[in-house]
């Protein structure tokens, strides 16, 4: 008999199987009646058939010696020994007499006019057949076509008896499998012939061309069992036991052709993979897909396609969402086999879940899948996101001004992805000294952040931190991720993260506030130099504009320094202080004298003292100076005359007078600007008359607008006038009466 590869023109549901072995057709029978040219006439040959009966019954195979005589009416199968069995399985029968497609109702090929009673008539391709009655022969064999299958991926081969054959157990009838379609010559048993079909298949095609030239006897059939409805599982291996009626006969032990083959499912299983996100922002994702039970020198291809990102990956969606082309693999053959692994991948931008699909196709048909939903788990790329880092670097010591000092710190995103998205979180902390962190400065309810684009080697610098008090300052910064890159995950006292804020300062204090010395005396003074400041000071310089011997070089504070503090001291430390005397000879003026210090800090800046520092200014000194200005007077001894000045006046030698006497006190010249005293008196009789003046000479000049100094001449002037009784008047001359002031 010769073997038949058929090319199936439509694919339904797609459970793949590939033919290990196939019938041996005819090639050995048993107990088989083998047909003579005299009509009646038959001979009895024992031979084993391809399904391995008759053999005798036993316990397990109670009918394993029943005969099947007619299995030449089974001419071949597609698909042939090592082919592939695809999503269909075909028998292909021949005989003189048309096919018995089952009992009584069964499909008839011929016209409705001609059907027998209850049948209908069907098309040459009828699928869904009815088989009609359930109708048992003299044996007890379903009166139909019908296909047993056995899993026997754990051992076995087609030619032995099987489990899952009729011939085993308890009869199963029930359990065999009735065609899915017919295509040429069928009726039911015991009905007459319908038309030949002469070698028309219908929509198959021809008899000769579907079966490669398999001889036909007049009436023929393909015989179809859609794989989707034996529940085959991929990578198994099954014996598939046909058995079908001669067209013209039912008799007991006989009339019956059986013929069966091995085949395993062809299958595929796939594990997925991924890599990482680079810096250009893509990931390869890749799938393994293992291929077996394909014919070893099949030809046909591996064909990947990838879905995602998915919202939930344990229920993918492979619809409308494929990232990159779909990977078409040509199946190869290693060591003579195309049963092995295939691989593929694409690149993908978008982080998430990729679900694989992957179809094996054997020429155009599919013959095994691993679907959208098959296996998750193992179907699911996961691009593994970049790990960026985030080295920093706080800068220098920072000096405080009068502002405070702003912070800021700097640092560079790298082995990340160029897309990346996100922000940096700058966090500041002023050290306690607890060896922690210390109390953050920053707000943590309104972090103080940066906005990131791109984690490929691109720096970033923080918002600038104010900070009003010195100390050592702790950056922690970090990057918060994305879907694509991981979080940084940097902490306290990192490397380049510690920045010391110093406040340097230096007071200068110059004692006594106030004194005072005789004239060409020596003025004496105490200098007090204090570092006030958060860091070391060095190259300490006095000044002393006005006492040039106060001052001192910074080799002389040096000494001074290292007197206190010891020999190996080269800087003044923070709050330590040193002090010395000095004076100024032959002071002829008074004067007031600010002192002045700076030194550099550690920055290599000067620091000045130049404000108050505190203290109480010296007399006549400015505010700002505060204890670094001293005043210095010279000392002396004055007096200064105050006194109330009067005078008396004695008239004599008038008669019965009745005029006045007039007072006048001049200082100088007796001219009215002068005037500081007047008074008048009237005379009613000769005798002495005094003034009555109560304030001293200060009251007198100050009253006039005249400058308060005493001293001085001072002239009286006295008159007598106004007499209406005859009497003369008398004028006085200025400066007769005088007195003169002098001050010490």
């Amino acid at each position: 008999m010769r073997e038949v590869v058929r090319k199936v023109p439509k694919r339904r549901r797609y459970i793949a199987v590939a033919l290990l072995a196939l019938f041996v057709m005819a090639a050995t029978v048993t107990t088989a009646t083998a047909r003579t040219h005299k009509a009646g006439v038959r001979t009895a040959i024992k031979a084993i058939d391809s399904c391995g009966y008759p053999v005798a019954n036993s316990t397990a195979f109670p009918r394993a010696a029943i005969t099947f005589n007619e299995s030449t009416v089974l001419k071949g199968f597609n698909p042939k020994t090592g082919g592939f069995l695809g999503d269909k399985i075909y028998a292909y029968y021949s005989d003189e007499h048309a096919l018995t497609l089952g009992g009584a109702g069964a499909d008839w090929s011929g016209t409705q006019a001609t059907a027998p009673a209850g049948s209908t008539a069907k098309s040459i391709d009828n699928t869904n057949p009815n088989t009609g009655a359930a109708t048992l022969d003299p044996s007890n064999r379903p009166l139909k076509p019908v296909l047993y299958v056995t899993d026997i991926t754990a051992g076995g081969t087609a030619n032995s008896p099987q489990s899952g054959d009729w011939q085993a157990g308890a009869l199963h009838n029930a359990t065999g499998f009735t065609p899915s379609e017919v295509h040429g010559s069928f009726k039911p048993a015991g009905a007459a012939d319908p038309p030949k079909n002469n070698g028309s298949l219908g929509t198959l095609g021809t008899w000769a061309t579907v079966t490669g030239g398999l001889k036909d006897e007049g009436f023929s059939a393909a015989i179809v069992w859609d794989t989707a409805s034996l529940g085959l599982t991929s990578g198994h291996i099954y014996k598939l036991q046909f058995m079908v009626h001669d067209g013209d006969q039912n008799q007991a032990g006989g009339d019956v052709g059986e013929g069966c083959t091995s085949a395993s499912a062809p299958g595929v299983t796939t594990v997925a993979s991924a890599g990482q996100f680079t810096a250009a922002g893509t990931a390869t994702i890749s799938d393994e897909a293992t291929v077996s039970g394909l014919n070893p020198t099949a030809t046909g291809t591996v064909v990947f396609k990838a879905f995602g990102p998915q919202a939930d990956k344990a229920n993918p969606v492979c619809s409308g969402n494929q990232v990159g082309t779909t990977q078409t693999v040509n199946l190869a053959q290693v060591n003579g086999n195309v049963n092995h692994k295939y691989n593929a991948s694409v690149s993908v931008s978008a982080a998430g879940d990729y679900t694989w699909t992957v179809d094996v196709f054997v020429g155009a048909l599919k013959v095994a899948s691993s679907g959208c939903t098959t296996d998750p788990a193992h179907e699911t790329s996961t691009p593994t996101p970049a790990g960026p880092t985030l080295p920093t670097d706080a800068g220098a010591t920072v000096r405080l001004g009068a502002n405070g000092a702003d912070l800021v710190d700097t640092g560079t995103l790298s082995g990340g992805t160029s897309d990346a998205t996100g922000t940096i979180t700058w966090q500041l902390f002023k050290d306690d000294g607890s060896g922690g962190c210390g109390v953050e400065v920053t707000d943590p309810a309104n972090p103080t952040t940066s906005t990131v684009a791109g984690a490929n080697g691109v720096k970033y610098t923080s918002p600038s931190v104010n900070v009003k008090t010195a100390g050592t300052y702790h950056w922690i910064a970090n990057y918060g991720g994305d879907s694509k890159n991981d979080k940084t995950s940097n902490t306290c006292n990192g490397t380049k993260e510690n920045v010391d804020v110093i406040d340097p300062q230096i007071d200068v204090s110059k004692s006594p506030a106030s004194q005072s010395v005789n004239f060409n005396g020596t003025a004496h003074f105490t200098i007090e130099v204090t570092n006030i400041g958060s860091v070391p000071l060095k190259d300490i310089v006095v000044t002393d504009d006005q006492a040039p011997n106060c001052g001192r070089t910074a080799t002389e504070t040096l000494a001074l320094i290292q007197a206190k503090y010891g020999a190996g001291a080269t800087t003044l430390l923070p709050k330590q202080s040193f002090k010395y005397d000095c004076s100024l000879s032959f002071v002829q003026a008074a004067f007031v004298n600010v002192v002045g210090a700076c030194g550099i800090d550690p920055l290599a800046n000067q620091v000045c003292d130049t404000d108050t520092n505190g203290g109480t200014p010296g007399q006549d000194c400015p505010a700002t100076e505060a204890n670094r200005c001293a005043n210095v007077g010279i000392e002396g001894l004055t007096t200064k005359q105050n006194f109330v000045p009067n005078d008396k006046a004695t008239l004599s030698g008038t008669i019965n007078p009745n005029g006045k006497i007039t007072f006048s006190l001049y200082k100088g010249a007796c001219v009215p600007a002068n005037q500081i005293y007047n008074e008048e008196q009237t005379v009613s009789a000769n005798g002495s008359f005094d003034t009555v003046n109560t304030d001293k000479l200060t009251a007198l000049l100050a009253a006039k607008n005249l400058s308060t100094e005493t001293a001085g001449t001072y002239n009286w002037l006295i008159t007598y006038t106004g007499d209406t009784h005859n009497n003369d008047d008398i004028i006085g001359t200025c400066g007769a009466e005088n007195f003169v002031v002098t001050n010490g």
